[in-house]
């Protein structure tokens, strides 16, 4: 049965008589559409078109190979309903050479195959980001230095003092490369940064851009204490005492709000002395003791308002001859700074040239370069290349348009039909990336000009409203926020019928509402309150698993949630999501979090780092102290400190020495465990003075077994991969042309001071039972059975707003101006425009990424706040919810946080009566027919739940008498002998006998150097490659399918080069594999724990010790069922070895699989197989099977 698309979705998919561009709702089934469009376009029987004569754009490797494979998947269905249609055969064929691709790579291979043309070399390299930033500064710094030296007339030492704090420059440089960064998101850079200094050429601030900014926002500001004040008036009709008190006073407020107004429209300087001598009419009395909703929320709406009048002076913070005057003293500075910003990007090319590298910027212009000329006026004119495309694509599929910027659709217009090709898919609603100078207003202006199917006219407009992710509940739920928060001036887009979202999917019916908020109030401070409601949300979810009332889909069935159904999504996970996971931790819920801490607070990665200070030079004190108190080495505290006290005993009094000769002293006197350390350090150090970063990483990795320690700890398969990171960091230094250890470490300094830290190593798998932690712009694209948006009370970042210097879009280059004598800043009507303007983008950012959060659950929507002080904190939000059906956008814009959004529009619902309650104001309850959903609200006082969270988790103790604790402390365990046995094993270790540690953790890591890969090292990248891969997305397409791998950090790019596809191709055409896909119940990576007695590993233990248990854990490749019993299968990529040398080396870990699992799934087990993917060149793979009562062997030679 085909798919039934909507009527939206079936537009979408067939009107191609011009350009298309599609505004498609989270959750409304976008890439399905252009899947199915591209599949239309191929077998379209009147104008069929080949796969090579479309470009398809997407934003990320994954979704490229995603893509791919989904268009290839179509093409095969297609292809199995009629197998003698050539032309699919032909399409399926040239897919694997279709321009399925990011817009990064569509510039580079369009550079790389026209170099001759831009008078380039073909080989240069990418340079990653971490390099560019600490290059970008190198080059900065270096140009400011020289700028020094040769300032003549003082102009250069005058735009220094006005943009460096204090005595360094390190302001200056960043606002250097932040403006070089944003020019770059422009076709012409030079052009924007020349027209930056054209305001500076306007002296009347009436007539400028920026009085005309702020005397609009002064103006909303006005409406929108009228408008408050009316509010104030309807509320007072039903309370005639406290109308008759205040009436006339807020009358007066609103005929002077009036009066201002027209002052503004008609002077600037006029308006600016009326707000410095703004009087209010005194409120009058009520009786006394009088009290009521109504006086309280007309007390505190009117406080707000006159509070916010007070901060008018300083918005129009200039008269007009000021203005002027700040406009003639400020333009040869700004002059001054655009000649820096394009000199250092002439000298930032420069030394890239010399690397010959370039980074994704150059790209992406020298790819414009080639396509188009800048006609002097904003416009361009098309190159022959670009005519030459414009030609030969029949269509332009452009995936996430709303997070192109300007030079990017400069890209897709030159290489269009005059823009009569383009199929652009976006929302706009979800774009929150602007910080990556995204520019959705491009998406807006296309949509402006686009019709409506019915007119017949193209560019056609299509609006995919349909959802087919969440329950109606939450639909309706993120419906009704959204039609009270966003609008066109607070959001950029006005949320209507048009953009709500129409709830499509299919779910089990079910009593519990879909959407809850809890609100936690105390009185801590900003620490407590987010410890408390990490605590709140542990206990929520324990709870919620350990009831099984909370019911969730499964199967088309309804079935009690479980860990692996929440996801907790944050705004920010710096100091956030750490508190959180250890919250959860405590609890013993299982938990992965990205973020818990950095790549340089990983305790494996801050080893390594301590370790190779020490190699580079073993005088520094805090790494070699760290190193000697690590696991590895085993130092204790007091070792060190008798270390430390035996050199107090030979040195002169107040002299000192560094540790390193301490620790030689005392292994000169007889310290044997101080010998073998230094003997090791000595080892590695000479290993330091041959070996590339990348491979010196590696080889203290294996010379120690530090790998396999990390992978023993906790979330061991993420420490080894952040190790494999640190390896591909080191390979990129030496790649880039650097050698050296000490090169490197002064490299991992500049990043960790540059940029701050590195990303971690990849999320787990899909089907982990394991509550999420992520940010909201780590699950864009994901979705959850549950979500849980929490710390909504954490305050927008508003940092930038607050700089000397500011950038926008609409406002240009504000800043600061220093008085001659250089003492004295003060603000410029340039710098409060541009904090105008930069606020309210910021703003519809924070309401975008609202909206991405709200839109990723499935079936429960959760949100958490906190509310310190609840009376006051709510009342402020109450007087905001208005009495219409849309909160004031003016409002809304100065909101802080997500906290007082979602409140001011859940405030309404009917169920929020408590909250109303709370804020002592009288809020109007709103709740339209086509939005009603159910919500549950919840309001704990943490000081409470945090009690009965302890009492919890409290353990009652027994009393005993003291001659019974005397006669347990005098008592010898017969089973003492076990004291050197561990408790848990490894199923690897089953041909270990004895207790024998001589080659623990030896192993070679599994990541790739630049040359000479050893076989084993081969072997463990195809490994990795089947532990990690989508068994049918491998199958389909194994090439699309490593790809996605390796752009997620599965595996390293080296990892990805030396998989053995054509091993892997073989086992994915095997007998094996039909087993596999035949079975209904397959389990990859399956972690089991299984109890044996302690004599299986140590046959020299006897009596009760003996039987003792001791738990063994592993995991199994791939266990699938057949015939009702279990087929375990284990890979191996073992080189070098025959067939017989291979079973036995496996044998008996094959044995406790088999056991280990029986018991772990309570199932027979049938086959106990091995596959061989390196046994040799006549067989690349074998298998070898186990069957429980007798062994047999059989090899399976590939056709």
């Amino acid at each position: 049965m085909g798919v039934k698309w909507t009527t939206d979705q079936q537009h979408a998919i067939e009107c191609c008589k011009g350009s298309v561009l599609v505004s498609a709702a989270a959750g409304s089934g976008k890439t399905t559409v252009l899947v199915e469009r591209v599949i239309r376009r191929l077998t379209d029987e009147d104008n069929p078109c080949s796969a090579e004569d479309l470009l398809i754009v997407t934003f990320t490797r994954a979704a490229t190979a995603q893509m791919r494979e989904k268009i290839g998947a179509a093409i095969l269905k297609r292809l199995s309903e009629n197998p003698t249609d050539r032309h699919l055969r032909r399409q399926y064929m040239l897919l694997p050479f279709a321009k399925i691709c990011t817009i990064d790579s569509f510039c580079n291979d369009l550079v790389r195959e026209n170099f001759h043309a831009l008078g380039i070399s073909p080989d240069y390299s990418l340079l990653d980001n971490e390099t560019a930033v600490i290059m970008k500064n190198d080059v900065c710094e270096a140009m400011l230095e020289r700028a020094y030296e040769e300032d003549s007339d003082g102009s250069f030492s005058g735009l220094s003092d006005m943009m460096s704090s204090g005595s360094s420059d390190e302001d200056f440089v960043k606002l250097i490369i932040k403006m070089y960064d944003i020019s770059t998101a422009y076709p012409f850079p030079d052009l924007w940064l020349d027209s930056l200094i054209e305001e500076y050429s306007q002296p009347d601030i009436n007539k400028s851009c920026w009085g005309v900014i702020i005397k609009k926002y002064v103006c909303d500001m006005l409406d929108y204490c009228v408008s408050s004040s009316n509010d104030m008036m309807a509320a007072m009709e039903s309370d005639s005492i406290v109308a008759d008190a205040y009436g006339a006073a807020v009358q007066s407020d609103i005929n002077m709000y009036a009066e201002l107004r027209e002052k503004v429209n008609r002077d600037w300087d006029e308006a600016l002395e009326a707000f410095n001598t703004v009087k209010y009419m005194g409120l009058g009395r009520v009786p006394k003791g009088y009290e009521s909703e109504t006086k309280n929320a007309v007390m505190t709406a009117r406080k707000k308002l006159k509070d916010l009048l007070k901060k008018v002076p300083n918005i129009m913070c200039v008269s007009s001859g000021e203005h002027s005057e700040d406009v003639r003293l400020m333009r040869g500075p700004v002059t001054k700074l655009i000649e820096l910003v394009k000199q250092f990007g002439r000298e930032y090319s420069a030394e890239k040239d010399k690397m010959n590298s370039a980074d994704f910027s150059d790209i992406l212009h020298r790819a414009l370069n080639l396509l188009a000329v800048s006609d002097g006026r904003g416009g361009y004119i098309k190159t022959d290349l670009a005519r030459e495309l414009s030609s030969h694509y029949v269509e332009i599929l452009v995936d996430e348009y709303q997070d192109i910027n300007e030079a990017q659709d400069m890209i897709f217009k030159a290489i269009s039909a005059d823009e009569n090709n383009l199929f652009t898919v976006g929302d706009v609603k979800q774009s929150i990336y602007r910080f990556r100078q995204a520019m959705p207003e491009i998406f807006l202006r296309r949509r402006s000009t686009t019709h409506s199917f019915e007119s017949g006219k193209y560019p056609l407009g299509i609006t995919l409203g349909s959802n087919f992710r969440s329950r109606v509940g939450v639909t309706s739920c993120v419906n009704y926020i959204f039609r009270q928060l966003m609008s066109t001036e607070a959001g950029e887009l006005e949320y209507d019928d048009s953009e709500a979202l129409n709830a499509a999917a299919k779910y089990p019916e079910r009593d519990t509402p879909d959407c809850e908020l809890h609100v936690v109030t105390d009185k801590g401070n900003k620490a407590d309150t987010l410890e408390a409601q990490a605590r709140y949300v542990a206990r929520y979810i324990d709870r919620t698993v350990r009831e099984g009332k909370t019911l969730v889909t499964k199967g088309g069935a309804l079935h009690p949630a479980s860990y692996g159904d929440f996801c907790i999504l944050l705004r920010t996970a710096k100091n956030v999501s750490s508190v959180y996971a250890n919250a959860l931790s405590e609890r013993g819920i299982p938990v992965f979090s990205p973020e818990t801490g950095g790549f340089f607070e990983a305790a494996e990665i801050s080893f390594i780092l301590s370790l190779l200070r020490v190699l580079d030079n073993p005088v520094q004190d805090i790494p070699l102290a760290a190193v000697m108190l690590s696991p590895l080495f085993g130092f204790s505290a007091g070792e060190l400190a008798d270390i430390r006290a035996s050199a107090k005993e030979r040195l002169e009094a107040g002299e000192t020495e560094p540790l390193y000769r301490s620790v030689a002293a005392s292994a000169d006197e007889g310290d044997e465990k101080a010998a073998a350390f230094l003997k090791k350090i000595e080892s590695l150090r000479r290993l330091s003075l041959t070996l590339s970063a990348g491979e010196l990483v590696r080889r203290v990795c294996e010379e120690t077994g530090f790998d396999a320690i990390a992978g023993a700890m906790p979330d061991g398969e993420r420490r080894r991969l952040n190790i494999g990171l640190l390896c591909d960091y080191a390979e990129k230094y030496e790649a880039a042309g650097n050698l050296g250890l000490s090169g490197f470490i002064r490299f991992i300094d500049k990043v960790a001071r540059t940029s701050g830290d590195l990303a971690t190593a990849a999320r787990p798998s899909e089907n982990a039972d394991i509550v999420r932690i992520m940010t909201v712009h780590q699950s864009k694209g994901l979705e959850f059975p549950i979500c849980i948006f929490a710390d909504m009370q954490h305050a927008f970042n508003e940092r930038d707003n607050t700089e000397s210097v500011l950038i926008s879009s609409s406002a240009g280059l504000g800043m600061k101006r220093r008085t001659e004598d250089g003492i004295s800043v003060y603000d410029t009507a340039s710098r409060r425009a541009a904090v105008i303007t930069s606020e309210r983008m910021g703003r519809s950012e924070e309401m975008r990424v609202l909206y991405v959060a709200l839109t990723r659950a499935k079936e429960n929507l959760v949100m958490v706040t906190s509310v310190p002080n609840p009376e006051k904190g709510l009342a402020k939000v109450a007087v905001e919810c208005g009495i219409g059906e849309r909160a004031n956008p003016f409002a809304v814009l100065r909101m802080n946080n997500f906290s007082d959004l979602v409140l001011t529009a859940l405030m309404r619902h009917p169920a929020a009566d408590e909250l109303r309650k709370l804020s002592g104001v009288d809020v109007p309850i709103f709740l339209p027919e086509k939005d009603r959903f159910k919500l549950k609200v919840v309001v704990s006082d943490s000081e409470s739940f945090m009690t009965e969270s302890a009492n919890e988790q409290k353990i009652a103790a027994k009393p005993v008498f003291f001659d019974e604790v005397c006669e347990r402390l005098d008592y010898s365990d017969p089973r003492s002998v076990l004291s050197s046995v561990p408790a848990k094993r490894a199923a690897s270790d089953g041909s270990e006998r004895g207790i024998n540690r001589e080659y623990f953790a030896s192993s070679r890591p599994a990541f790739m150097s630049s040359g000479g890969l050893t076989p084993a090292q081969r072997g463990t990248a195809t490994h990795k490659f089947m532990q990690f891969s989508d068994y049918a997305a491998a199958r389909a397409d194994i090439e699309s399918e490593l790809a996605r791998l390796v752009d997620g950090g599965f595996l390293s790019e080296e990892e990805g080069k030396a998989v053995n596809i054509g091993a892997a191709k073989r086992f994915f055409m095997s007998s094996l594999v039909e087993r596999i896909f035949a079975s209904d119940n397959v389990m990859r990576e399956k972690k089991f724990a299984a109890l044996f007695p302690a004599k299986f590993f140590y046959p020299e233990l006897t009596g009760e010790a003996a039987e003792e248990k001791i738990v063994v854990q592993g995991i199994a490749d791939c266990v699938f069922v057949e015939d009702g019993k279990l087929v375990i299968v284990d890979y191996k990529t073992d080189t070098g070895v025959d067939a017989e040398a291979l079973l036995d080396r496996y044998s008996a870990q094959l044995g406790i699989y088999r056991e280990a699992l029986s018991q772990a799934l309570g199932m027979p087990v049938k086959e106990t197989l091995l596959y061989s993917f390196f046994i040799n060149d006549s067989l690349s793979h074998q298998i070898r099977v186990f069957v429980p009562e007798k062994l047999a062997l059989f090899f399976v030679v590939p056709n």
